[in-house]
């Protein structure tokens, strides 16, 4: 194997390693002052996405709590699996990314699912641009905040 080849392979493997590490990077503190809350580009305001981090907090440390598969309570009826957590109330958003996506005005955007309203990973929040807007940002930032309490979210 040539010099150039091997090279090329060990960049290759390099950027892998660190893509891999930013995707899995979660954009969570317990230090709110620690960083920027957000990386903006929603059609939503810095002051509308925290009000949207607060109600998904107090959602999941209230009583009544959230619902960690609702998506198969809404399809197939299946029974809630509720959990309510007050360690929500000490994770803040950490240059969470939020982004709004264009969708043509019907409110869905492409998705590993085939069309979603929203979806998200540890780090970015993606949402139909002309979709529920705070709501669905809300349902994200919940799933967010409940993985990095460490449970696990069925979508």
């Amino acid at each position: 194997m040539s010099l150039r080849i091997h090279c090329q392979r060990i960049i290759a493997a390099s950027l892998l390693f660190v893509l891999i590490g930013c995707a899995n990077k979660t954009s969570v503190t317990n230090d709110p002052k620690a960083c920027a809350a957000f990386v903006n580009k929603s059609n939503q305001t810095d002051q509308q996405l925290m009000a949207a981090w607060v109600r998904a907090q107090t959602d999941i440390a209230s009583q009544s709590g959230v619902c960690l598969n609702a998506l198969d309570v809404a399809i197939s009826g299946a029974p809630c699996q509720n959990v309510a957590d007050r360690r929500a109330l000490n994770l803040w958003p950490c240059n969470l990314t939020v982004i709004s996506v264009a969708d043509g005005g019907n409110g869905w955007i492409p998705c590993s699912a085939g069309k979603c309203i929203g979806y998200s990973t540890k780090n970015t929040i993606w949402v139909a641009a002309s979709g529920a807007g705070p709501a669905d940002i809300t349902y994200e930032m919940e799933n967010i905040i409940l993985q990095e309490l460490g449970y696990v979210i069925r979508r």
